[in-house]
């Protein structure tokens, strides 16, 4: 499994949001639909991890993924399938994803831009 994007919350800190890409190919997934985006909580001096949770996803390598710049969506989208999702972030430490959209239409997504 690797890395395809590394994002930050321009309004909330320490967190970081890492989608993985290849996950359904891995063996200990099976019944997995898509790849996964880990929430990386740091503590407040972002010296050390708290704690990382997990937001399964429907997108197959996820190869783009951006944090709005109000910090309150994250757009996710799946090169190999599953098309673009956006989830609505909340919670106190922008740890809480919930899917707000999804649009499986489209294919082939590398990037994401805000305007």
């Amino acid at each position: 499994m690797s890395s395809a994007e590394i994002c930050l919350n321009p309004t909330v800190p320490n967190v970081v949001y890492c989608s993985n890409r290849g996950q359904l190919q891995l063996k200990d997934t099976a019944g997995a639909q898509g790849d996964a985006v880990a929430i990386v909580l740091l503590s407040q001096d972002g010296g050390k991890v708290e704690e990382i949770k997990s937001v399964e996803t429907g997108c197959d390598q996820i190869r783009g993924m951006q944090i709005s710049k109000d910090g309150k969506f994250a757009a996710v989208g799946g090169q190999n399938g599953g098309g673009v999702e956006i989830y609505q972030i909340g919670g106190k430490r922008g740890d809480e994803w919930k899917l707000a959209a999804k649009d499986e239409t489209l294919e082939s997504i590398v990037s994401f831009v805000w305007l």
